[in-house]
């Protein structure tokens, strides 16, 4: 098998001539309408000899490897790989959950709104004949526990009840968004707590109060199993708007915190593939890279930028400015990064990080987001 993975790049190329003092060596002029250019075929990294394997429920995982499956799995196939003697990683239609195997039952981190649950049950026969008796939730997100519901009646009607597990903040963004999701039964405090299931700790932390949403928490197995949802890929850069992220600054601070624990080897990431510590790593020296550059490109709201644009309202002025400087950024950014699969979508990295730097931080003395991890207690 050919392990090269190719693909088109979609990077829209967006030359907008405006002021030298908001964009940083641009030539004065402006165009009001960006051209957006298709590139040439991207060949992505070369992927590590050994690194995937065939995906095994009954063979555990070596760390470093991934599992050999396409970015597109087929409809309703179901993926199963064994981590560790007690933990699994299932994936189907993109969407991942993490299973441990107790002595009397099963926990489940996560039950997405795609998965087809009589099925799933079925699929969990050929890891464990036990019933799920817990589930976690990474955060209050429909995508991924919008299922629980359909889960716990079908425990339900086994003759087991079913535990379900929130934090503080995800019953909180529960109510507030009135998500469709079976209400926790247990509401664990935010920041860094514990729970246990039958003779085992589990550690689910709650670090931040707002980052992908109001309520992310990870989750660490006992036996090494990092679940954490819609933060970082696996050998990666993040996905369109950075999967949707509410406050960038915040969703940067929690892959702070995941890169300084040091209790697990593997991680479920919700969707893609097997991740690593590296990965994380990498996700974050690609945003301090992009906010390094974000600071010398933004040159701030200054009245005479905005006389390049007469004619138009506000929301086009801003749009025009903010295109140009995204393109840019990416530009300043490519050199490094552009082999890296999800390049395409850097566009959309760098128009978040500039807003970010526009709003939030004081740019004009060049203050920038901390990257670097932050330990565990």
């Amino acid at each position: 098998m050919n392990r090269k993975k190719t693909a088109a790049n979609f990077i829209f190329s967006i030359t907008l001539l405006t002021t030298p003092a908001l964009f940083a060596d641009e030539p004065a002029g402006m165009n009001n309408s960006p051209i957006q250019e298709v590139g040439p075929v991207r060949t992505y990294n070369p992927e590590i000899p050994g690194e995937r394997v065939e995906p095994s429920s009954a063979i555990t995982l070596k760390p470093g490897q991934r599992i050999d499956i396409p970015y597109v799995t087929p409809v309703d196939a179901w993926i199963i790989q064994r981590l560790t003697e007690r933990s699994y990683w299932i994936l189907s239609d993109q969407f991942a959950v993490t299973v441990f195997v107790g002595d009397k039952g099963v926990l489940l981190i996560d039950a997405p709104d795609v998965f087809q649950m009589d099925l799933f049950v079925n699929e969990l026969k050929s890891v464990t004949p036990l019933p799920v008796t817990t589930i976690v939730y990474s955060h209050p997100h429909v995508d991924h526990v919008g299922n629980a519901d359909e889960l716990s009646a079908i425990m339900q009607s086994q003759g087991v009840t079913v535990r379900i597990i929130s934090s503080e903040n995800g019953v909180r963004e529960i109510e507030r968004y009135k998500h469709s999701v079976e209400p926790p039964t247990e509401i664990i405090a935010n920041g860094r707590s514990e729970f246990t299931f039958e003779q085992w700790t589990f550690k689910y932390v709650t670090p931040v109060d707002w980052a992908h949403t109001g309520a992310d928490s990870y989750t660490i197995t006992p036996d090494g199993v990092l679940h954490v949802v819609d933060f970082f890929y696996p050998g990666r850069l993040p996905l369109l708007e950075v999967s949707g992220v509410q406050n960038l600054t915040g969703w940067i601070e929690f892959c702070r915190y995941v890169a300084g624990e040091q209790d697990w080897q593997f991680a479920n990431l919700g969707h893609a593939n097997i991740a690593y510590r590296k990965d994380v790593l990498l996700t974050l020296e690609y945003f301090q890279d992009l906010y390094s550059h974000g600071s010398r490109v933004f040159k701030g709201f200054r009245p005479a930028d905005f006389q390049n644009f007469k004619g138009q309202n506000t929301a086009v002025m801003l749009r025009l400015m903010f295109d140009g400087a995204a393109a840019q950024l990416a530009q300043l950014a490519a050199e490094k990064w552009s082999h890296y699969p999800h390049w395409e979508v850097a566009r959309d990295h760098a128009d978040k990080v500039l807003w970010d730097l526009a709003l939030n931080y004081n740019y004009h003395d060049n203050v920038l987001p901390d990257f670097t991890p932050i330990p565990a207690p």
